[in-house]
Formats: structure tokens, C-alpha cells, sequence
């Protein structure tokens, strides 16, 4: 502890006539990972007119000259759209986090959408210091170090997963890790994870290099020209003001990292970017003798740290477990001098601590500085991308990376200890283990009476959106957005996905006919607001259908089980006979002398029992009737796990887990909701009916682990592992749970056909069934069994780590109206209004940075979409 405290004290000595901020000389902001003090006039050729006064008028109007935003104007340029493209920025090109930021490109991310737009970021990173573009690109690898069991595991299921991800990786022994990397100390290792593709980069000189592209492409670049307001007319984006004149355009792009929440209020109504700034800190050290230039990127997630070298240098930062907020008030200063924040030793000391553990030498190191600059993270460290719901072609929104309470699962009574005054103390579901959960006995009990007896079940979370019409316009309107035919009779329900032009699903939902020209729709607690803005941007521009998002206004209580009917009964006031009320049928009712309860005859988990959405001033009683009389049917309160065991033995298929917006009903199974001889032509029908000739390249299966996997010991699936037929890799999971009736572990997911040479070919039902299949889970291989299997009804049974990616991605949905790649997990509409409330993100910013560090352990089960 002394020689720590000394290199502390050391580093303050160091550091107290350091002037840790961006110093402007000739226009130009400097870059802390450049030994150089200012950046080189002719950077890549690229230069500014500071007299250039903007065009009056432009399709894309991009705000923001990061790497983002710079990323987006290179690519509307490859697409022939420079020209008609206008690059904003308020100060400098790279002036924002840019200029400070780490440069680490690893490929490796939680989600399949991250890890494409990285791998996309990787190989134009390649193309264009081969076109003579300085990235500063250098593929030295990354080594992830595991000090704790549950950490090696969570490096294990990685390798299993890198199969699916086209990710080359290996792992290592302690031993071998010291190889690698002669800096660091292994003794406390339990192994590691070596990713010899991923790589380090200088955002600065990229976000130039991006800017001289586009620049030649056509593009108008304007520096210390901010954005003043958005006008819209009609829910459109029709100019913009800023500090050097008007500009009339189609598309508003908002690349403005931690000012993107302040630009997005620039417009009426506002558009909400839930973004919020906290600390961040590089510790960056003078030359190191000896340091080798391909010193692989270090990240030891367990003491909170990374590290890299930069010019015989190394820089090293990290995510400690509480961060600390920045500009609390909200208001972000515009000029780098006042955003450079004073260094805090006490804060930093975890960190200090972790990376003299990892790295001992650096203790005789000598400090350069200390960067303590601001960074912006969303309330779940994901990258926030897509067209903004509150305005129609608004524009897309970039950033770093919901709010119901809802029940996971019920304790009894004996282990809440007694607070005094009756109350119960609030307890937060934890799982903090690879292997079985502790709640498994419990869960086990409510899904037993969710199966023989009744279970209650809290839906309120699900999103509840009514629509009608004086005529039948809300039917014709319906009868467009489904793929599915909404024309049943009053009081019938539809289950039925929304689909886009390519076939896959925006939306999966049911809907209840309430009356002639009233529909009620049901859809999962994620969509809320993407369901709400794809209707919306497809309804009658007249005003003729009306939208209501009535979530809010109703308390949806499901009860679930064979005796669902008797207990029901005693409080309804009609009779309850399937011949009278039967399955997928609405009816309004009153309910224990509460009026208008609008009760559905299913349960979204295939189970027998009813939905009912009680209006909220009449929840309280319906909810202690149902208790009190549900006593003498065994009536237990079952939380969400045992909602999803039951829906993954049913083979249900969820959106945002098991469905995104590029898989269609053909490939999971519904083709039989497809109705493609409807009056009117739906959205994706076209798709949908070439596909259903051609057949489908990939398939919806459940596969059941069989005898050599045993859940009392081995490590728990918990979606993403990598599914083989025949012992070729074939596709992976997408959800996985234990069913209790089959006292199995079932895991749910797609798979593919490969030919000889990876291409994808149609898949079959003898191809299906003819396999033998194994799912690796955590590295290991356990023997799987096709247990249902569904054809697709028509088909043919004989069918900077991501600025380049994100870059792309935008400029295709600007040019093409589509992504090629499914954003979903990414999308701003998975966001609802209390995630832009400033003291939400405030609070929340706190806790998120850590989640930078890739796989988490805690709760890696059940942390689901529904």
C-alpha cells in the first residue's frame, strides 16, 4: 500500500503543472493520443473556409463533426448524395469527445447488431488506409483476463459464441497470456481470451480522414456553425437555422454525442435523446523503453481497467463500478477548455489500484497527464441509432452507449423479515451465477400452478394502444400494416406481425375487435414506442383513423391454469362456457361489481385462462377479489421466469429476442398468419411471396439438451450459444430456459443450411430432422433433439469501434429508406419518455459505464424484452 500511496502522491507532484486540457492554436484542437502538441494543417488534405456560408438548401443537413458525424457524410458521399449533404459543427471538426478518446476497436459486443456495425468499422478502417486515408489503424489484438471463475466462464461461452459471430478467438492459460503480453501479471489469472482481429485506432485522424472523403465527395463541411433550431412542418423536418444562415432540407441527422439530448430539444415537440455525461479518465504515461508498438489491447474487466500503447506510451482507463455525473444542471459547455473536467484521485483510485495490479512495472513509469474528460452514455450503454419517433424523416441519432416494475418471481411469506408496520421490504431479482439461479424451486412452484391449479400474473407493463375510425377506415388501415387478416368478426382476436418491405417483423401483436371500427392492439413492453411511431407513420394522413396509446389507463392481470374458469366465474356476471366465451375471443364485463373490464380468453403463454384489462380505479378490487376467492383453487401469484418457461416449452416466439425486423414469419413458423389473398395488399407481401417460393434460408427450431447435460451442475444456456448439426456449425440460440414439464433444459433458436462453401442454401424439413445436434454452451458440446418443428406454410419443402458501421447504416436508411442489418436493440424507439428525464439519467449514468466492460456476469439470464 505504501509504494501505491508513493506513485499516487508521485502522480499528483507530476500532474500539478500540467494544463490537462485541449490547447486551440491555428484553428486546430490537439489530440491526446498524439505526442504532437497541434495536428497538422494539410491532415490528409483536408482544409476550412471559416468565410464558407452554408447552401440554401440540402437533403441531409448532418450536426455534429465527431467520427459519427463525419462517418455519415463519408458515406452519403459513396452513395451519391455529397452534393445534396451539409456537415454542422459548432467548433472544430473532432472538438467533442473525439479528440480524447481512447481509440480501442474491439469486435466483440454484446448484442449481434453491435458486433456487425464493429466488423463493418473494422474492414472500411482497412480499405481506407489502403486508399492512403490515416486511421491510425493497428490490428495489435485484444487480451481479455479472467481473475474470478464465473469470469473464465462468461470467456468461455464468448469462444462458443464467437462460432455464430465470425469472431477468431482463443483461449489461453495464464501462461500463455504472459506470451502475449510480457506486462502484465498473471498469477491472480484464471485464463484468458485472446482476439487477435480486434485493434486500436486515432478517432482524430479518422474523423479527418472521413472529412476530406466526403469533403471531395461533395460534401459542404462548416465549422463554428451550430445548430440554433429544427423546423418542422407537419411532423417533418423542413430546415434548419444556424449560426451562419438558414438551410432548407429533408434530413436531420444528429451526431452531437452529449449535446445530442440538447439538440434534440432544439425542435417542437422535442425529440428525446436519453443521453447523459459522467467522468471518464485516461492516465497517459511519457515513453516506456523497450515498449513493444504491437502491445495487444489489455482489458482486465474484473479490476475495472484497460490498457494500450500509443506511441511507446501507454494509455490506460476504465469503468469504474460508480461513476460520477457530469454537468448535473445539463448544461454542457461548448468550448473544450470548459469541458475539460479537474482530475479526482479519490475516484480514480479503484482504477489506479486495478491497472498497478495488472501492470506491477508501471509503478516506475513516468506520467505525462491525466485526462479526465466527459463521455455520454444511454440509461443502458448501448449505442442509440434510428429515425426519431417524435417526427416523421426527422433524422437519426447517434450516441455511446426501460420503466415498469414487474414481478420476477414471489418469496413467501417467512422470508421477508417483519418492518414493524406490516410492510414488506423491496427486493431487487438477482441470478449472480452461470449454473442454477436461486429462485429455481420457487419458480418451479408457480409455473406448477400456472399448469394445475391458477396462477396470477401481473401484465400491466404490455403495451395497450386502442384505434378506430367513424367508418371502416381503421379496417383498411389494419388490413395494410398486418400481414395477418384483421377483418374478424366483433369481439374476435387476431394474433399478427406488422411486417416492412424486406418481410420482417416491426411489430408482433395481437389485436381484439372491439367494435365495427375499434380495435384494441396488444404488443410486447419494448415496443411501445416503435409500435406506436410505425402506425402511426402508416396511417391515413387525413386524420381518419385515430391512435390512443391507452397503456397508462389500464391494470392487465392474467390468470392462467384449468381452474381459471370456476375462479373467474364466481366474480363475472356471465357464463364463462367455452361455448359461450370461447379461445381468442374478447367480451367487456363486470367483474366482482366492476364495470367495463375488458377480459380476452388467452394468456400469450399457451396456457387456458383470461386477460384482464381493468381500468386503473378499478384494479385494487378486482385484484383482492381474485386473491380472496382464488384462495380455494390454489391461486398463486407467478412472476415473469415462470411467464417465460412457460412460453419457451410452448415454443413461442417473442419480439426483440427470438424475432427482429429482419426475420419473417416463414423462417419462425407463422406462415399461417400470413394471409396473401387479402382485398388489400399489406407491407411485405411482395418479400414474403418471393421468399415462399423460393424457400427459407433459415428456421425456427426448439432443441431439448438431452441426458449428458445435467442443470444441477453444469453451466445454464442463456441464449446466443452456438447450435451444430452433424458437427458443423448450423446457427444459435436466440432464448433458452428450463421447461419443468419436460425436466429439460430447452433452448430455442435458428438454423442454417451451409453449403461447402458457407453460402446459405434453403432449408428443409428432411434436412431439419435428419440431424444429429449439439449446442456449445460455455465451450462445452451437450447433445440436443429437434422437439417441434413448424414449415413455414407456402414455402418449398424441396426453402469509432463503430463509427464506420453506425456511418453506414445511417446513410442506407437515409438513401434506401432501409438498414440491411436489423438495429433493433439499438433503436431509439426502445426508449420511452422517463428515459430522457434529466435526474433519471443523472442517476442512472451513475451505474452504466461499467456495463462498457463486455459480458457482464450479473444477470445474464432472463434480462428479457416482454
Amino acid at each position: 500500500m505504501f509504494r501505491l500511496l508513493n506513485f499516487k502522491m508521485l502522480l499528483r507532484n507530476r500532474v500539478s503543472n500540467l494544463k490537462l486540457i485541449s490547447s486551440w492554436k491555428n484553428g486546430k484542437t490537439s489530440n491526446l493520443l498524439s505526442s504532437q502538441s497541434v495536428v497538422s494543417e494539410d491532415l490528409n488534405d483536408y482544409t476550412e473556409n471559416p468565410n464558407e456560408t452554408p447552401p440554401k438548401s440540402a437533403k441531409v443537413v448532418i450536426c455534429g463533426g465527431g467520427v459519427q458525424g463525419t462517418a455519415v457524410a463519408y458515406h452519403l458521399a459513396k452513395m451519391g448524395w455529397g452534393k445534396e449533404t451539409v456537415l454542422l459543427d459548432q467548433g472544430k471538426l473532432g472538438g467533442g469527445t473525439t479528440w480524447h478518446s481512447s481509440g480501442l476497436i474491439g469486435m466483440f459486443k454484446a448484442s449481434r447488431a453491435e458486433t456487425k456495425l464493429a466488423q463493418c468499422s473494422i474492414k472500411l478502417y482497412k480499405e481506407l488506409e489502403s486508399l492512403g486515408l490515416r486511421t491510425g489503424w493497428k490490428e495489435c489484438g485484444s487480451l481479455l483476463v479472467a481473475q474470478t471463475k464465473d469470469r473464465m466462464t462468461m470467456l468461455r461461452k464468448m469462444k462458443a459464441l464467437s462460432r455464430s459471430r465470425d469472431i477468431d478467438c482463443d483461449l489461453l492459460t495464464p501462461e500463455d497470456a504472459e506470451k502475449l503480453c510480457p506486462l502484465i501479471k498473471v498469477s491472480d489469472l484464471k485464463g484468458a481470451l485472446w482476439i487477435p482481429g480486434d485493434g486500436v485506432g486515432d478517432p482524430y485522424e479518422l474523423c479527418h480522414s472521413f472529412a476530406s472523403a466526403a469533403k471531395k465527395g461533395g460534401v459542404t463541411v462548416l465549422e463554428d456553425c451550430g445548430v440554433q433550431r429544427i423546423f418542422n412542418e407537419g411532423g417533418k423536418v423542413v430546415a434548419v437555422d444556424t449560426a451562419k444562415g438558414m438551410i432548407e432540407c429533408d434530413y436531420f441527422v444528429n451526431c452531437g454525442g452529449f449535446w445530442a439530448r440538447k439538440i434534440g430539444q432544439m425542435s417542437e415537440p422535442f425529440v428525446k435523446v436519453p443521453l447523459h455525461a459522467c467522468e471518464h479518465y485516461y492516465l497517459h504515461t511519457k515513453p516506456i523503453h523497450g515498449l513493444d508498438p504491437m502491445t495487444p489491447v489489455v482489458r482486465d474487466q474484473d479490476g475495472h481497467v484497460y490498457f494500450r500503447e500509443n506511441e511507446g506510451r501507454l494509455v490506460t482507463g476504465g469503468f469504474e463500478p460508480v461513476a460520477k455525473p457530469a454537468f448535473e444542471d445539463g448544461n454542457i459547455p461548448e468550448t473544450s477548455e470548459e469541458r475539460m473536467l479537474t482530475e479526482d484521485w479519490d475516484h480514480f483510485h479503484i482504477l489506479l489500484e486495478g491497472v498497478l495490479n495488472r501492470v506491477p512495472t508501471l509503478k516506475d513509469a513516468t506520467l505525462e497527464r491525466l485526462c479526465n474528460g466527459p463521455e455520454a452514455f444511454s440509461p443502458d450503454c448501448k449505442w442509440i441509432v434510428g429515425e426519431a419517433p417524435e417526427l416523421k424523416e426527422a433524422g437519426a441519432v447517434f450516441g455511446q452507449v426501460m420503466g415498469y416494475e414487474r414481478p420476477s418471481w414471489f418469496e413467501p411469506d417467512e422470508e421477508y423479515d417483519d418492518e414493524g408496520d406490516g410492510s414488506r421490504p423491496y427486493k431487487i431479482a438477482y441470478t449472480n451465477t452461470f449454473s442454477k439461479p436461486p429462485w429455481f424451486d420457487k419458480v418451479n412452484e408457480e409455473y406448477s400452478a400456472c399448469r394445475e391449479a391458477v396462477g396470477l400474473s401481473d401484465f400491466s407493463s404490455f403495451t395497450k394502444i386502442d384505434l378506430w375510425s367513424r367508418g371502416t377506415e381503421v379496417v383498411d388501415s389494419l388490413q395494410y400494416l398486418c400481414s395477418n387478416d384483421v377483418n374478424v368478426p366483433i369481439r374476435g382476436i387476431i394474433h399478427t406481425g406488422m411486417q416492412n418491405t424486406y418481410g420482417g417483423y416491426e411489430n408482433d401483436c395481437s389485436l381484439a375487435r372491439l367494435a365495427e371500427n375499434h380495435y384494441m392492439l396488444i404488443a410486447p413492453t419494448i415496443q411501445q414506442t416503435r409500435c406506436k411511431v410505425w402506425i402511426e407513420r402508416h396511417l391515413p394522413s387525413d386524420g381518419s383513423v385515430v391512435m390512443s396509446d391507452v397503456t397508462s389507463m389500464y391494470t392487465a392481470i392474467c390468470i392462467m391454469g384449468p381452474l381459471t374458469q370456476a375462479l373467474l366465474s364466481e366474480l363475472a356476471d356471465v357464463d364463462l362456457n367455452p361455448k359461450y366465451f370461447p379461445f381468442f375471443t374478447f367480451k367487456k364485463l363486470d367483474v366482482g361489481l366492476a364495470s367495463g373490464i375488458r377480459v380476452m380468453n388467452l394468456t400469450h403463454t399457451g396456457e387456458l385462462g383470461y386477460v384482464l384489462y381493468i381500468p386503473n380505479e378499478f384494479a385494487l378490487h378486482v385484484y383482492s377479489g381474485l386473491v380472496e376467492i382464488g384462495k380455494k383453487y390454489g391461486l398463486k401469484h407467478a412472476g415473469y421466469y415462470a411467464m417465460r418457461a412457460l412460453r419457451i416449452e410452448k415454443f413461442y416466439a417473442f419480439w426483440g429476442q427470438d424475432l427482429d425486423s429482419t426475420t419473417t414469419p416463414l423462417e419462425c413458423g407463422r406462415g399461417f398468419r400470413v394471409k396473401f389473398d387479402k382485398d388489400i395488399d399489406f407491407i411485405g407481401k411482395e418479400a414474403l411471396v418471393k421468399q415462399s417460393e423460393e424457400g427459407v434460408k433459415r428456421m425456427y427450431v426448439q432443441l431439448i439438451l438431452q441426458d449428458d447435460y445435467d442443470q444441477e451442475v453444469d453451466v445454464w444456456p442463456s441464449g446466443r450459444e452456438t447450435i451444430y448439426r452433424n458437427g458443423e456449425y448450423v446457427g444459435a440460440t436466440t432464448t433458452t430456459g428450463f421447461g419443468f414439464t419436460l425436466g429439460r433444459m430447452v433452448c430455442l433458436g435458428f438454423i442454417h443450411n451451409f453449403d461447402e462453401n458457407g453460402n446459405q442454401q434453403v432449408v428443409t424439413n428432411e434436412y431439419v430432422m435428419s440431424g444429429d445436434y449439439e449446442v456449445d454452451i460455455a465451450g462445452v458440446k451437450y447433445s440436443a433433439k429437434i422437439q417441434n418443428y413448424f414449415v413455414a406454410a407456402g414455402m418449398k419443402t424441396v426453402g469509432i469501434a463503430a463509427a464506420g458501421g453506425v456511418g453506414k447504416a445511417t446513410a442506407e436508411w437515409i438513401v434506401n429508406g432501409a438498414i440491411e442489418n436489423d438495429m433493433y436493440e439499438l433503436d431509439i424507439r426502445r426508449f420511452l419518455g422517463l428515459h430522457n428525464n434529466r435526474k433519471f439519467l443523472r442517476d442512472r449514468v451513475k451505474e452504466v459505464p461499467v456495463f462498457m466492460i463486455v459480458f457482464t456476469v450479473q444477470n445474464v439470464f432472463y434480462d428479457e424484452v416482454f
